[in-house]
């Protein structure tokens, strides 16, 4: 990755951080630790490795992204709205009463959101049903690549991992 792309992913999650920092703000509540730390990664799978269209969110060929702690989820509406799925305004009215964005994702309300998130855990063992139905073995190259930010040098490594012992 050259150094021009390294700085764009910094800038976006600096302006991830700042989304999620004005989300947690507003709502005069949340947890922003997750999504603070997360914001990296976030950068880079949905800005430089992540095939999604903001377009066409259900699309079936599309990367998933799975957040299992659904409480870091102000910095994944941060990258969301960076993105284009929703306008960033949505995350002044985080947790408010009837808004779009709550406390965890939630799939069916929020376009570019794969899987909803509640209780710690709760995701893996829904998602780890829901692909021993379809998927036998699975490149993990999303989470792989993902993503190993080290002293904010290195934001995304050239390797995949193949998920074969999943089922």
């Amino acid at each position: 990755m050259d150094k021009q792309k390294i700085l764009e992913l910094k800038k976006i999650a600096t302006d991830i951080r700042l989304g999620a920092v004005e989300a947690v703000y507003n709502a005069k509540s949340g947890h922003p630790g997750g999504a603070l730390s997360s914001a990296d990664i976030l950068a880079c799978l949905y800005f430089s490795e992540l095939n999604v269209d903001v377009n066409n969110p259900k699309w079936e060929e599309r990367d998933r992204f799975v957040l299992s702690k659904g409480h870091s989820c102000p910095g994944l509406y941060s990258a969301l709205a960076l993105k284009g799925f929703f306008p960033a305004e949505e995350l002044k009215s985080f947790r408010h009463t009837g808004a779009l964005l709550q406390g965890h994702p939630d799939m069916k309300a929020i376009k570019g959101v794969d899987m909803s998130a509640g209780s710690l855990g709760q995701v893996w063992r829904l998602q780890a049903r829901w692909m021993a139905k379809i998927i036998v073995h699975m490149p993990l190259s999303v989470m792989a690549k993902a993503k190993r930010v080290r002293f904010g040098r290195q934001l995304c490594l050239p390797h995949t991992i193949s998920l074969t012992t999943f089922v």
